[in-house]
């Protein structure tokens, strides 16, 4: 149990046909992470908003992956899971990426 990562999972950004349904896709995906066992969640969602906003930065910030790193950093996360949903009338695309905070050094 110790040796699971701890992760740090960011609000995706929602593009698109933005609807209820993105929310639903958003919430399903951060309880399949935490269900799973297999990474442990040291912050989410709105304890992230809260050390966004101590640093000043917004969302949209966080592709610069020094960025990314440091706030990772401040929630003693291992790694971050961010990403956005993109919603069409017809379909709803997820698209994420995992930063390893340990394997890049902030500039």
């Amino acid at each position: 149990i110790g040796s699971r990562m701890s992760l740090a999972i960011m609000p995706f950004e929602r593009v698109g046909e933005v609807s209820s349904a993105a929310e639903i896709v958003y919430d399903n995906l951060v309880s399949s992470f935490a269900d799973q066992g297999r990474f442990n969640i040291v912050s989410r969602g709105a304890e992230l908003e809260t050390v966004l906003r101590e640093l000043k930065l917004a969302q949209t910030e966080l592709v610069d992956k020094a960025k990314a790193v440091q706030v990772g950093k401040m929630v003693q996360a291992e790694g971050i899971l961010m990403g956005t949903i993109r919603e069409t009338l017809d379909s709803i695309e997820i698209y994420a990426r995992l930063i390893n905070t340990l394997a890049v050094s902030p500039l």
